[in-house]
């Protein structure tokens, strides 16, 4: 009879602790959803900005190189088709001393397009954080936007950048990142994850002000601007944190359009990911002091918590309940593993249903994946050292994509 009762206990604490350990796992689905509904009510209810709108007078847009010369000129041809940057606009091109044909691009495209204004200059310091510290420096006018060479923006995306900037309230704006250079499975899948993504950072940009932006296309006004860290892993948040610090919004801004390119390998990918993770972490650690902050009413009592938890608090607990759950139901670590199986192995065989699992699994990655992720990035941000600029090497042939489109 007594090794029956301590059965029966040991069993009904097993049950316990694995439905301790969903509830810390489903926190994650169930939080972003109760997240997201509060800021669409909100976003409703918000009262809209009537003031009257400014003009915009002069635009530098900003490109950091490090060996781009293979990809340089396709950038700069890009931009020369906006007919707004041959008027009252300036390209300025911060090089972190490149030991390619950089330099030799440069100057035969200054002599190609003559209607455009390109300024040139090194860098001071190694990382990135250096390099656009040293072109707000230098940039003498307030409006400036931010362009990665790898990346190649929408058609009239500076145009409709630059009508929004009208706001006197806005201080930043980042655009919608496409993967459409990547035609594979992981392209597929990061176009799952963006489409969650983004509608989170659209609900924010209603209520307030967004945390993550996009350096592939990213605007601000110089005055807004504080200077980086140099062992800053995110230089991108920074400036959108910072001038939300001084006043000003930071929003998404969903019809501006910028294609990045995603690394072959899913080491690559994880890579990029993790380092960009890592960033966001670490500028919401440094303004700590925001954190339900009702000085910064909707951003700091619900926008910036919500992100703080999900980069810096729930990842250790979302690890911890996964352990807790798989290791009193072993069962279920088959079952998830048997259902990613199930999934992939569609995605291979079911070619014409391919971009629709691949997008599913997006999600899942979302939810279930992406919390690993980012605890990954967690660790990885313990261990960082200054940053350095390294080019990503693994990407797709982007000439050939230009080619095509």
């Amino acid at each position: 009879m007594e090794d029956k009762q301590e059965h029966d206990i040991l069993g009904g604490a097993i049950v316990s602790i694995f439905w301790l350990g969903v509830l810390i796992v489903l926190l994650w689905p169930i939080g972003t959803a109760i997240y997201m509904l509060l800021l669409t009510i909100l976003a409703n209810t918000r009262v809209q900005n009537n003031r009257p709108k400014g003009q915009v007078q002069f635009v530098t847009v900003f490109i950091p190189t490090l060996n781009e010369g293979p990809v340089l000129g396709d950038k700069i041809d890009s931009l020369s088709k906006f007919k707004i940057l041959h008027d009252k606009a300036q390209i300025l091109i911060i090089d972190g001393h490149s030991s390619d044909d950089t330099m030799e691009v440069i100057h035969e495209y200054i002599e190609q397009h003559p209607n455009l204004k390109i300024i040139f200059l090194f860098q001071d310091g190694l990382g990135k954080a250096d390099a656009v510290n040293t072109a707000l420096a230098n940039i003498e006018h307030d409006l400036v936007i931010h362009t990665d060479c790898d990346s190649h923006l929408g058609a009239g995306a500076i145009e409709r950048v630059l009508e929004a900037m009208r706001d006197q309230d806005i201080g930043v704006i980042t655009g919608r990142v496409r993967c459409e250079s990547d035609k594979g499975l992981f392209g597929s899948i990061e176009r799952g994850y963006r489409k969650y993504f983004d509608s989170i950072r659209s609900l924010e940009s209603r209520c307030d002000s967004v945390i993550v932006v996009n350096g592939p296309l990213l605007a601000l006004r110089k005055h807004v601007f504080d200077i980086i860290p140099r062992d800053s892993l995110g230089d991108d948040s920074w400036i959108a944190v910072r001038a939300r610090r001084k006043g000003y919004r930071a929003i998404f801004l969903s019809s501006a359009d910028v294609v990045e390119w995603l690394p072959v390998s899913l080491r690559g990918m994880i890579e990029r990911k993790s380092r960009r993770a890592a960033g966001i972490a670490q500028t919401l650690w440094r303004n700590q002091d925001m954190l339900l902050n009702r000085e910064f009413g909707t951003y700091g009592t619900l926008i910036f918590p919500f992100n703080f938890a999900v980069y810096i608090i729930y990842p250790p607990l979302y690890a911890m309940g996964l352990a807790i759950a798989f290791l009193s139901c072993p069962f279920l670590l088959l079952l998830a593993c048997g259902f990613l199986s199930i999934i992939l192995t569609a995605i291979l065989i079911l070619k014409p249903m391919a971009r629709v699992l691949a997008t599913a699994l997006g999600f899942l990655f979302s939810f279930g994946l992406l919390p690993l992720f980012l605890l990954y990035s967690e660790l990885r941000l313990t261990r960082s050292r200054p940053a350095e600029w390294k080019k990503t090497e693994d990407t797709h042939d982007r000439k050939a994509y230009n080619k095509e489109t």
